[in-house]
């Protein structure tokens, strides 16, 4: 299968937002996630080809953009997080499990359904909307602390 141009480009506007979300929650900074983001389409255009199945597409850019993004913390210096920055918001997200953190994001960031947040994770959908439970029950408890 070989990728078209135009079609790159509408799958690049079609994840970019859940390819910068998780990105940035991995890394904790804005910028060094753009990056990632710009790695991971990269990664993608060159190795195309090897997709067998179009149905995992979400499945292969989702695992694309963790591999990236764990390869990046093992082998980079941290850099200070943005969460000075962003303020509470970012550093009680980060308190969440990375599960947690991830279906938050793409839900609320990228926009995405619970059908294609399971296909971007790889993950069954009632395994989703259980996460997706979680996460927000979590969530909750964390800015309940405060009151």
């Amino acid at each position: 299968m070989k990728l078209e141009r135009g079609e790159f480009l509408e799958l690049v506007e079609y994840y970019k937002r859940a390819v910068l979300g998780i990105a940035w929650v991995c890394i904790g900074n804005l910028a060094l996630a753009r990056q990632i983001s710009l790695e991971v389409f990269q990664q993608f255009s060159a190795s195309f080809v090897a997709l067998k199945k179009r149905e995992n597409l979400s499945a292969w850019i989702g695992a694309l953009t963790i591999g990236t993004c764990r390869r990046w913390n093992r082998r980079y210096v941290r850099v200070q997080r943005d969460g000075e920055e962003l303020g509470d918001l970012f550093l009680r997200l980060q308190r969440l499990p990375e599960s947690n953190r991830f279906v938050l994001v793409l839900r609320y960031y990228a926009r995405m359904s619970y059908k294609e947040i399971g296909a971007f994770l790889d993950l069954p959908l009632n395994t989703v909307r259980g996460t997706m439970y979680k996460a927000t029950q979590r969530w909750l408890l964390e800015f309940s602390k405060d009151f």
